[in-house]
């Protein structure tokens, strides 16, 4: 029996990733729902800070940042009883905090979902405060029999639109940092492959370090004074003189734009990431032809090889017939359009 959530009310504590938590925001609103939301806050916890003093120094000061936007947290709902918690992903999720939530609302039904993977945060210790379990990583929902699998959603500007000429053969837009190093090298491998075999591609890698504050600046300089890895990751950033290397983002509408416009799009996850990176849901919607180097996709129920080919990242060519060809690649992924992903998570 399907659940509406029309009338309900819906705390939910998720992270800030672009605006998709607005996106989430938006069609549980539309679905009926009077919804609350607090920003899951990131704490300085996960392997991201692990690197130096100011990651350790960070990681001390957690505890109380944690304990304090609890506090907020709990004031801000006191005066209020809901149907439902969900939330994305842990950094402010602790014990503590759903007990109390539950303690004010002693019928209230919780939900969270994690799109990062454990091996990125492992958040896995909290699985038992929760009555409903999903993750974007399939191998997280094969390891824990609680957790169910649940690839992440498109919204409802990814749709086809015929009567736009797509003039971009190869496409790719994204970011790089310490951790997704890897694209680099490898877009650099498919734009060569482009330039020789004559397709047109559009890439833009956004360099993430361009953008840091202060803090953010003097931990990367520790960082190249103690760590070889990032001394060449920043030498290769500083140094490559990488026409695809940008110093800022493009917009939503740019981004959609783009991809209307474009044949085949590019995906490169980080690396050993298994789930299912939003730009491939987006890409599908679309039904533009994927070319990326996750080969969990071939185990995907729509997986198409028409429409999908995997990539090896060390020698990322491909055959130029799938790019070149005119075939019309309609894969039916109608159940991950928001809307619906919102009522699965619900149900």
């Amino acid at each position: 029996m399907s659940v509406s959530i029309k009338g309900k009310n819906v705390l939910f504590i998720g992270q800030v990733f672009y605006d998709y938590h607005t996106k989430i925001l938006n069609e549980m609103e539309r679905q009926g729902a009077n919804v609350t939301f607090i920003p899951n806050k990131f704490h300085g916890d996960g392997e991201i800070s692990n690197f130096d003093f100011i990651g350790l120094f960070r990681r001390r000061l957690m505890p109380f940042s944690k304990k304090r936007h609890a506090k907020y947290i709990l004031n801000s709902i006191k005066c209020r009883q809901f149907d439902y918690l969900f939330c994305i992903g842990g950094f402010t999720i602790t014990p503590h905090l759903i007990s109390s939530i539950k303690g004010l609302n002693p019928n209230i039904k919780t939900i969270i979902y994690f799109w990062d993977s454990f091996k990125t945060w492992d958040y896995s210790k909290l699985l038992s405060l929760f009555d409903s379990v999903y993750s974007f990583d399939p191998k997280d929902s094969a390891e824990f029999d609680k957790v169910g699998y649940l690839p992440l959603f498109y919204t409802s500007e990814y749709k086809a639109d015929a009567s736009i000429q797509k003039d971009i053969d190869l496409l790719y837009i994204g970011s790089i940092s310490f951790i997704s190093k890897n694209r680099f090298v490898i877009l650099s491998k498919i734009k060569e492959y482009s330039e020789i075999n004559n397709l047109k591609s559009f890439i833009w890698l956004y360099n993430a370090e361009s953008s840091k504050g202060l803090l953010g600046k003097i931990q990367s300089f520790i960082k190249n004074s103690i760590i070889a890895d990032y001394r060449e990751y920043i030498k290769l950033l500083k140094y490559s003189g990488s026409p695809f290397l940008k110093s800022d983002v493009l917009k939503r509408d740019e981004i959609i734009g783009l991809m209307k416009r474009s044949k085949c799009v590019i995906d490169i996850p980080i690396p050993n990431q298994l789930g299912l990176t939003i730009r491939t849901i987006e890409t599908l919607a679309l039904n533009n032809k994927l070319l990326t180097t996750n080969n969990q996709i071939i185990l995907e129920p729509f997986n198409n090889v028409q429409c999908i080919r995997v990539i090896d990242e060390d020698t990322p060519d491909f055959d130029l017939e799938f790019v070149k060809n005119d075939v019309k690649c309609k894969i039916d992924i109608s159940h991950l359009e928001l809307k619906n992903w919102v009522l699965s998570v619900f149900n």
